[in-house]
């Protein structure tokens, strides 16, 4: 997996800078504190597995990488909104995020409030703008399918469940994990397939398989919470079903969704072994 192991760090790095790139630096003097938190929050270190998803997704066909640079930043932004508001005292209350302090601990609740905010909306400013020469059907049809994945029917749907639902049981939590984690992993991989003008046959390939993905990302999660974490109502699986259950559903799930690929074997073959590589590298995570 040496190479693929070079591709995410290569890839991540290049996300990081064209979010760098895309970014305002400043409006007012007043204001420069909301730039300086959405920078603190959106680069980082992080993986940007949604953004890589993206970008390999759209190497199968051939797009132009600039292009898919800069929509898989827009999605790393939306990303870090999310986080950035799970985080506040009053979703998960957490501290820490990406290695340091939140970013409402560092720079007061208000702020962080307004940094999420701020990058959910620049996010679809860059996806609607005309740079790169994107279609413009295709910016339609990419912006359809992420506010669909973050909506009621997704990320945001997924976390009101979440908070509000008491005594959830193990199919239960699964679906709030598609919800909250998988839908935007999903929409990543399709906007990738959508660049590249991919079949409608195609684009469910590519949905299924960045469904189980995302199913797996989560439930890898639960597996190496810390016992801290555990102790939260039905908020880790491990609270409803045994260790080794889990392990053998992730492993069920990979086992489908690299069957599925195997069906695009018509298309640029390296990159679809690197979305192969991915699930395994996602099932295998350990802290």
């Amino acid at each position: 997996m040496g190479q693929f192991f070079q591709e995410l760090e290569e890839i991540a790095e290049a996300i990081n800078r064209k979010i760098d790139e895309l970014l305002p630096t400043s409006l007012t003097k007043n204001a420069d504190i909301l730039f300086e938190a959405i920078r603190y929050s959106a680069i980082s270190a992080s993986k940007k597995i949604r953004g890589f998803l993206l970008v390999k997704t759209a190497d199968i066909f051939n797009v132009n990488r600039e292009q898919s640079l800069k929509i898989a930043a827009a999605i790393e932004m939306i990303h870090t909104y999310s986080l950035i508001h799970d985080d506040l005292p009053a979703m998960d209350n957490d501290d820490y995020r990406r290695g340091k302090p939140s970013c409402h601990k560092e720079f007061g609740e208000a702020i962080g409030i307004l940094a999420g905010d701020a990058l959910l909306t620049y996010a679809f400013e860059v996806i609607a703008s005309d740079q790169d020469n994107i279609d413009p059907i295709l910016r339609i049809k990419i912006i359809q399918e992420i506010t669909r994945a973050i909506g009621i029917k997704g990320m945001i749907g997924g976390q009101v469940i979440d908070i509000t639902s008491q005594n959830m049981g193990y199919d239960d939590l699964k679906e709030v994990h598609k919800l909250k984690t998988g839908a935007l992993i999903e929409a990543s991989c399709v906007a990738g397939a959508i660049m590249g003008h991919a079949y409608s046959d195609e684009i469910l390939v590519f949905r299924e398989y960045a469904g189980k993905l995302g199913l797996i990302f989560q439930m890898v999660d639960d597996l190496i919470d810390n016992e801290d974490d555990k102790e939260k109502s039905n908020a880790n699986l491990l609270n409803l079903m045994p260790f080794v259950k889990i392990k053998e559903e992730i492993e069920e799930l990979k086992r489908a969704a690299i069957q599925g690929l195997k069906s695009l074997s018509n298309l640029n073959i390296f990159n679809i072994l690197i979305l192969v590589e991915l699930i395994d590298y996602i099932a295998n995570q350990h802290k």
